[in-house]
């Protein structure tokens, strides 16, 4: 079988769209799938990251002006791009994870692939495809893709299909009760961070003594090297650059503070009770949620916060064992970490 997965990541907007996606491309690949990608160059995009798990990248054309608006703009510019790096034989599953395409792309790649699917959470915007996958837990998740969909797609809706790597299934079976004082925080703000929570987070953290504070800096974080710094400065921060061991690190600590999107998911499916704030537009329904289930605590607007504001609502969390308790016990109930595994058999059947 022969999967193409087109997406893209930048300093805009992140790797988080690259990172679910290369999870199901190991899933594909271990089932001795073939799995290329197509991706276009862009300020702190991810090709090199994909290059390095081993697969294939074509890389579309660089542009500098804002990817989303372009590819808006220029969607058909793009899929006669994408369709000449299609191989001569037709693909049989065309992955396509981008919140600027829609129908009228999909369509024009229909021809070129046996099926498409699908990754999306925003919808708001029709698609044409076989499978839609939108691991988010909404709380109108059932009817968020009615008539945004043809009737033969099948959708593959809320967490039980969240796209969470091989180690977190591993670490599922090691997670320990969160109970006592808080020792290990965990700081991570997904892979760009644009307004640099993680910095005013760890202003806010040095005085508080006795704890040994976790940073988790992504590839396209423009300011790596001041928080780089900033942790060096401090004996009990420790700092890591695009790590492949985030489970384990989340099964260390006590609490997490970060942001919402994919990250939610990863720090539930190991029940580690989190602050969370949205650090996108598209993360503040699914964080709202979250909270109204019990699953986080949530802020609101990364961009509201300041390093006062986070100083004082970690000490709140911190303090209030029985919240993070039961954040912690709900978490677990929600994800299962077994969510490539289902959308993988979906598609080979």
């Amino acid at each position: 079988m022969k999967v193409i997965i087109r997406v893209d990541a930048s300093t805009e907007i992140g790797i988080g769209h690259v990172s679910r996606c290369l999870t199901l491309a190991k899933k594909y690949q271990e089932l001795g799938n073939e799995v290329m990608f197509i991706c276009r160059e862009l300020v702190g995009d991810c090709r090199e990251l994909i290059k390095s798990h081993k697969f294939k990248v074509l890389s579309l054309p660089l542009i500098e002006e804002d990817i989303w608006s372009y590819t808006t703009e220029n969607w058909e510019l793009d899929a006669l791009q994408t369709i000449e790096m299609i191989p001569s034989q037709k693909a049989d599953l065309l992955i396509v994870d981008h919140y600027s395409l829609d129908e009228k792309w999909q369509k024009k790649l229909a021809s070129f692939v046996d099926e498409i699917l699908v990754i999306d959470d925003l919808a708001d915007r029709p698609h044409y495809c076989d499978y839609l996958v939108d691991h988010n837990d909404y709380l109108n998740l059932n009817e968020r893709y009615n008539k945004l969909i043809p009737d033969f797609c099948l959708p593959l809706l809320g967490p039980t299909y969240a796209m969470l790597r091989q180690e977190f299934i591993v670490e599922k079976g090691r997670i320990k009760e969160k109970k006592g004082p808080v020792k290990n925080i965990l700081v991570s703000f997904g892979g760009s961070d644009p307004t640099n929570e993680t910095l005013k987070v760890l202003k806010a953290l040095i005085r508080f003594k006795g704890l040994t504070v976790h940073v988790v800096v992504g590839s396209s974080n423009q300011y790596a090297n001041i928080i780089k710094e900033c942790c060096e400065k401090n004996d009990n921060y420790h700092y890591y650059y695009q790590i492949n061991n985030m489970a384990s690190l989340i099964n260390q600590c006590d609490i997490g503070i970060g942001a919402g999107g994919v990250s939610t998911w990863e720090r539930c499916s190991l029940g580690l009770p989190s602050i969370v704030v949205a650090t996108a537009e598209n993360q503040l329904e699914l964080s709202e949620n979250a909270n109204q289930k019990g699953i986080i605590k949530y802020l609101g607007l990364a961009e509201s916060q300041t390093t006062k504001s986070w100083e004082e609502e970690t000490e709140k969390f911190i303090k209030n064992e029985i919240q993070r308790i039961k954040i912690h016990k709900k978490a677990l109930e929600v994800i299962d970490c077994l969510g490539v595994e289902r959308i993988v058999e979906k598609t080979l059947v």
